[in-house]
């Protein structure tokens, strides 16, 4: 099942360290394709690189190719970003360059729900997960993240949780490496 609800985005980041690996072609529709889902944009953040015109390079390849719809340069946008959700700089005590992409995106973001996925992260088991999560949060306005299970057994994920239906286990935490939010 592939719908499309025209109000999800799909982001993803990459920085100096993995920019090479993150915006090969392939890679990055075969982490877009694993999710199931016709978004209604398909952005990618550039953070803390080098060189940023041989990444917007890439970047726009990836775009003229379709792969993804647009690309930002994280520290374009990060004051207002910070403005907006009343944070300071300092409050993130050293954790701001590898931290502030995420309020950017959601800064940025322009439908009603936001898919992020950490540069290396990769969903292994394909499934049509987005469907559900999007139709329980809008059934139950106390969901506000989704996200699918980050190991093969489900144990873990179980045990972490407070209750369960059919589909998802309910809990109090979620993975930065993906999530719906």
């Amino acid at each position: 099942m592939n719908h499309s609800f025209e109000n999800v985005t799909f982001e993803t980041k990459c920085w100096e360290n993995d920019w090479r690996i993150v915006l090969n072609a392939e890679r990055l529709r075969r982490m877009i394709d694993a999710c199931h889902y016709t978004f209604a944009r398909k952005t990618l953040f550039i953070n803390n690189v080098r060189n940023k015109n041989i990444v917007f390079k890439h970047a726009e390849t990836l775009v003229h190719n379709n792969v993804i719809d647009n690309y930002f340069y994280v520290e374009d946008f990060a004051s207002k970003a910070l403005l907006h959700f009343g944070i300071d700089k300092e409050s993130f005590k050293g954790g701001y360059y590898y931290s502030i992409q995420e309020l950017v995106g959601i800064y940025l973001c322009s439908t009603e729900y936001l898919l992020h996925f950490s540069g290396d992260a990769m969903i292994q088991k394909s499934e049509a997960w987005i469907d559900a999560a999007v139709e329980r949060m809008k059934a139950d306005p106390s969901i506000k993240v989704a996200n699918p299970s980050w190991k093969k057994d489900l144990a873990e994920a179980k045990a972490e949780s407070f209750s369960e239906d059919a589909d998802f286990y309910k809990s109090i935490g979620f993975s930065d490496q993906c999530y719906l939010v």
